[in-house]
């Protein structure tokens, strides 16, 4: 009798420790597959941060590009301006040498009109 209910003590005990030795294992199974759901998340919130990294050097080249293409579209119309500009001046100083030589040739044709009317009052005299 004494050897049973040893037996069953010690059974007990048994079955005690396996059922605590049951749920430390449970419940490391369910930090492992805790963990293992955290890195699952970690993995995919690297491939998002990738992807965001990702686009934004995309946006970044065709921001730079941008800014390329303006920079030379501002030379280009520096450079014409500036032709343009040169072109004027041209023009402008022709006109000038233009408007002297007309002004020369009035000075002239006002000298003939005089030198004419000079002749003119002198035959006039001379006539009478």
């Amino acid at each position: 009798r004494k050897l049973e209910e040893e037996g069953e003590r010690l059974a007990r005990e048994a079955t005690k420790r396996l059922q605590e030795e049951r749920d430390r294992l449970a419940r490391a199974a369910e930090a492992v597959e805790a963990e293992k759901e955290l890195e699952r998340e970690c993995l995919a919130e690297v491939a998002r941060v990738k992807v965001q990294l990702e686009e934004e050097e995309r946006l970044a080249r065709e921001e730079a590009e941008v800014t390329r293409q303006l920079q030379e579209e501002k030379d280009n119309l520096a450079r014409k301006a500036v032709e343009t500009a040169r072109r004027l001046q041209e023009e402008n100083d022709r006109l000038a040498k233009v408007a002297e030589a007309v002004e020369a040739e009035e000075e002239l044709e006002r000298e003939r009109l005089a030198e004419v009317s000079r002749v003119k009052v002198q035959l006039e005299e001379e006539e009478r």
